[in-house]
């Protein structure tokens, strides 16, 4: 088994591609907003709603864009090590009630969606150079009584980037702009923030 030696830096993408609850649970209450929340390891729980970016869109409608969010961690040869023994991301689904509502948060349902296989791939085919491995597939939620509630649709990119992530960079201050080069200068990306209600930009040129 493979083992690592130094500190390593590991990028976690997170996508939902899609929710599709039944029809029997009560996830449209007024007001209410659902959420999806991925959380592993020790890390705090990242939470992707239907309004992170824009205010009218819903989960389970047919031109639902994908939403997700990102985690950027390091793990310790010891932590390295532990997380090859069971590595779980629960995936929840809950609903998000407006302030001054008790409780805040309702859970729908849940999943945990087993990577330990992507990350045993992913260190065990792990070099000088960035690696990525994806993982992608539907899944049962079920509530607290194992009732099924509904499916979910993920898309989980998991990246290893060594001990440190070296990139190029030029600011374009007429459009506010970031271009960004690889360490090897392969691939070029442009970031760009949009306006308010819509996504950040990152294309690939």
């Amino acid at each position: 088994m493979a083992k690592l030696t130094t500190e390593n830096l590991f990028l976690l993408e997170f996508l939902v591609d899609e929710v599709n609850m039944e029809q029997k649970c009560d996830c449209t209450s007024a007001g209410a907003e659902m959420c999806v929340s991925f959380q592993f390891l020790d890390n705090e729980a990242l939470d992707v709603c239907e309004g992170d970016f824009n205010p009218d869109k819903k989960f389970g409608e047919t031109d639902n864009s994908k939403t997700g969010k990102s985690c950027l961690f390091s793990l310790t040869p010891t932590q390295a090590q532990k997380a090859m023994q069971s590595f779980d991301i629960t995936v929840s689904v809950f609903k998000k009630m407006p302030p001054g509502w008790d409780p805040e948060k309702t859970c729908i349902g849940s999943v945990k969606v087993p990577v330990l296989a992507l990350f045993l791939d992913l260190i065990n085919n792990h070099d000088a150079v960035a690696s990525a491995k994806v993982h992608q597939d539907t899944y049962n939620l079920v509530d607290s009584k194992g009732t099924n509630v509904g499916k979910i649709g993920v898309y989980i990119r998991m990246s290893c980037y060594g001990k440190m992530i070296i990139t190029q960079f030029q600011m374009n201050m007429t459009d506010k702009s970031v271009l960004f080069k690889d360490k090897d200068g392969h691939s070029l990306y442009r970031y760009k923030k949009s306006r308010k209600g819509r996504a950040t930009k990152i294309e690939d040129l």
